[in-house]
Formats: structure tokens, sequence, C-alpha cells
């Protein structure tokens, strides 16, 4: 248990270390665009190849196997994280050889890996001046509505990295309420992945005081971005979102979050 301990900790402070650098790199963009949801927010959002780093790297994986878990626990975690979107320590699969044209066909057919694996092209070196940003926002907002929970935790990651960009006090601020807001509507599904892995620790670097206002308004977006989400889906036949969390997956973000170091600060 100790040395499973201390694997975690050294794991988790790379990741931290990673990210840290990452937000330190951003240089300042004034580019503008919409945001998929115009209900819910109004921010600027930013087509900058540097501004979407953060979607192409996997800030935590899925453990394989555990000492905390038997391996059915550990296969039904995985295969549940993965229909959520999260395909975070997938390497070398056969999505990695698909072409453009045939990883299109897969998301148009409702694949999450192929959403997520366009998202990640669409800011890669080829791609970031033809598609961009928005482009790989408008695909995981895709994602999220054909049920990738993770999906809503990386454009919450993102915004959240936006505001090192932000023209003013005033929108740093809403980024980060809007960012709040993607992070608790994935909980809302029931996937907190993001809040452990992502989100906590960008709040333990960039410590942030939210007035209870604010809190309203995370809430407050968060429910209107599912609210979104579940009318097109019943709109194009997809039915109720499935919030089901089984046991192995309760426990697996309990032993998840017991594992950070910042939980005992």
């Amino acid at each position: 248990m100790y040395k499973k301990k201390i694997y975690w900790v050294v794991i988790f402070f790379i990741i931290l270390l990673g990210v840290w650098l990452i937000q330190i790199g951003y240089e300042t963009s004034t580019a503008k665009g919409e945001a998929k949801i115009s209900s819910v927010e109004d921010a600027p959002v930013s087509n900058k190849k540097n501004d979407g780093e953060m979607l192409q790297k996997d800030h935590q994986e899925i453990p394989e196997e555990s000492s905390l878990f038997s391996p059915a626990e550990v296969a039904e975690y995985q295969e549940w994280l993965r229909s959520r979107g999260n395909f975070a320590g997938v390497r070398g699969s056969e999505y990695d050889s698909y072409d453009f044209a045939t990883l299109h066909q897969l998301a148009d057919s409702g694949d999450l890996h192929a959403m997520h694996k366009l998202a990640h092209l669409y800011i890669s070196d080829v791609y970031h001046k033809q598609y961009g940003f928005k482009a790989a926002e408008d695909m995981l907002m895709r994602a999220a509505l054909y049920g990738s929970s993770y999906a809503l935790a990386v454009i919450a990651d993102f915004k959240h990295s936006q505001r090192f960009s932000a023209a003013s006090e005033l929108d740093k601020r809403h980024l980060t309420i809007v960012s709040m807001a993607y992070f608790r509507a994935a909980e809302l599904r029931g996937d907190y992945w993001g809040s452990i892995t992502m989100r906590d620790p960008l709040l333990k670097i960039n410590p942030i005081v939210l007035e209870p206002e604010e809190k309203e308004s995370i809430e407050s977006f968060a429910q209107a971005i599912y609210t979104q989400l579940e009318a097109q889906r019943e709109s194009m036949g997809l039915g109720e979102f499935d919030n089901s969390v089984p046991a192995s997956v309760a426990k697996f973000f309990k032993e998840l979050k017991e594992q950070q170091p910042y939980v005992s600060d």
C-alpha cells in the first residue's frame, strides 16, 4: 500500500509540474469567437495553437491494475470511464492509424473515440490553422452530446487556461466561472475525473476565492449546460443521459481523491 501511494504521489507531481509549465508559457491572445453554448457564456474563444495545447495531453492515465481493486472492478471502472469519453492511457489503438476522412465518418456515426481524436487533431501542427480550438470545442461539445462527460472537463480545462490571456480582470473572472461550470456539468453526469485530476490541481496552483453569488452562477451555468445537452439529445432521439455510477467507479473516485497530495493541505 505504501509503495502504491508513493507511486500515485510521484505521478501526480509530474502532472502538476507539466500543467504549471504549460500555463506559464501561454502567449497573449486577442482572437475571439463565439462559444458553443451561447445561452450559457459569451467569453472570447481563441484559435491560437498554444491555447489548445492542453487538449493534447493526458492529465493522468487510467490505472490498469491496483491492489485496492479486484480485476473485475478494474475492468468495470475502465469501461465506465471510456464510455464517458475518457481514453487516457489508451495508446497504439487502431484510431492512431485512421485517416482524417475515416475519423470523420466514425464521428458522424457517434463514435466518441473518433470525436476526441479529431479534437486533438484540430489543434495539432497539421490542422490548427485550418480548424483551431473553436472547431475542437465544437467537436468536444458534440462528444458531450453523445455521452462524453470527459469532453466537458477538457473544455473546462481549456477555459481555465484562457484566463492567462484574458483582456481584463472581468474577463478573467468570467472565464473562471465558466471553467468551473463545465467541471460541475461533468460532475452532474457522475464523473469526477476532471474535478480531481484537472480542476483541483489548477486551483492548487492558482487559488481562487469565489463569492457566494459566483458559486450560484457556476451551479446555474452547469445546469444550463446539462439541460441544453439533454434537450438536444431528446430532439435527436438519443434519450436521457445515463448517469448511473457503479460501486467500483464510486470507489475509484474516492481512492483517486485520497491519493492526491493536495487533499491534506
